[in-house]
C-alpha cells in the first residue's frame, strides 16, 4: 500500500465516523501508517497530496494533522531528526487562491494537532501549525519554525516543545510536565489549570496568564495582560520580566509571583539556541 493509498483509506475511514475524535482517528492513522511502512521522502510528497486536497467548503480540511503526525511519529522512533515540510501545504493552497488567502483563512487552512501524542525522537515541523499543536505530547522533542494556533501544548505530559513563533490562547492548558518554550508571544489563558512543567515565553503574553495554575512555572521575558494569576493556587510560580496588566487578588489561594525583575535565564537560551541548531543541522542532512 502506498502512502497516497493509505491516506484515502484513513480519510475514507474517518469520515464513516459522526463527529471528530482525535484519539481514535489518530489510532487508525497509526495502524494503516504502519502498514505502508513510509519513508522520509514519503513526508514531502504526502504535505503536496494534502495541499492538492484543499477546497473551500473541507470543514474537516485541517484534521489530516493528526495523520501526519502519525506518520512522523513512525519515523522518529528510528532516532533520527525527522522534518515535516507542512509549508508546501500553504505553497499549493496559495498558487490556486487568491493572494492573502493562507493569511486571511488560516485557521480553516493550517493543520490541527501537528505532533500530537509526540513520544519519541525529533521532529521539526517547518512552517505555521494550526490548532493543538504538541498536544499530549509525552516525550522527545519536538520544534516548529513558525507560529501554531490555539492549545498548542495542551495536556502535555513531558519532552519538549519549541516554537519559533507565537503561540494562540490557551497554550499549555492542563499541562502536566516537560517544558515548552515559545520563542514569539503568547495569547491569553497561558498555563491554565497546569499543573507542574515549565512554559517559557521570550516575549509578552495575553490576558489571565496562568489562570486557575496549580504547580510548574510560567516566566515571561516581556509584560503580561490583565488578570494574570487569576485564581492561581498550591506550588505554581509566574515570572514576569516587563510590566504587568490590572491584577486581581480575589481568587488566589497561593503560588509565588514576580514582576520587574530579568526573567531571561541559561536554560531558556540554550533551549532556544540548540532547536535553532538542530533545524540547521537538519538543513545540511537533507
Amino acid at each position: 500500500m502506498t502512502l497516497e493509498q493509505a491516506l484515502v483509506k484513513w480519510q475514507d475511514d474517518m469520515e464513516q465516523k459522526r463527529s471528530f475524535q482525535p484519539n481514535s482517528w489518530y489510532a487508525r492513522a497509526q495502524e494503516i501508517v504502519s502498514e505502508a511502512k513510509p519513508t522520509e521522502d514519503d513526508l514531502l510528497n504526502v504535505c503536496r497530496i494534502i495541499g492538492k486536497k484543499f477546497y473551500r467548503q473541507a470543514i474537516e480540511f485541517v484534521n489530516f494533522g493528526v495523520f501526519v503526525s502519525a506518520i512522523a511519529n513512525h519515523l522518529s522512533k528510528k532516532g533520527k531528526v525527522i522534518t515535516v515540510p507542512i509549508y508546501k501545504i500553504d505553497d499549493i493552497i496559495q498558487e490556486k487562491e487568491p493572494e492573502g488567502y493562507v493569511e486571511t483563512f488560516e485557521k480553516v487552512i493550517h493543520l490541527s494537532y501537528l505532533g500530537f501524542k509526540h513520544a519519541k525522537g525529533t521532529v521539526i515541523y517547518q512552517g505555521n501549525a494550526g490548532y493543538a499543536f504538541g498536544a499530549e505530547i509525552s516525550s522527545g522533542k519536538l520544534v516548529l519554525t513558525k507560529s501554531a494556533g490555539q492549545r498548542a501544548g495542551w495536556k502535555q505530559s513531558g519532552g519538549l516543545t519549541v516554537i519559533l513563533g507565537d503561540a494562540g490562547n490557551e497554550c499549555n492548558e492542563l499541562q502536566t510536565g516537560g517544558t515548552t518554550l515559545i520563542a514569539g508571544k503568547a495569547g491569553d489563558n497561558i498555563c491554565k489549570l497546569k499543573k507542574a512543567g515549565k512554559t517559557y515565553v521570550m516575549d509578552s503574553i495575553g490576558n489571565y496568564g496562568g489562570r486557575d495554575m496549580e504547580g510548574g512555572e510560567l516566566l515571561i521575558v516581556k509584560n503580561a495582560g490583565d488578570f494574570y494569576a487569576y485564581c492561581m493556587k498550591g506550588n505554581a510560580k509566574i515570572k514576569i520580566g516587563g510590566a504587568a496588566g490590572k491584577y486581581r487578588a480575589d481568587g488566589r489561594l497561593g503560588g509565588q509571583i514576580t514582576v520587574g525583575q530579568p526573567v531571561i535565564s541559561e536554560d531558556m537560551t540554550k533551549l532556544y539556541t540548540t532547536a535553532i541548531r538542530t533545524i540547521s543541522e537538519a538543513g545540511k542532512a537533507d
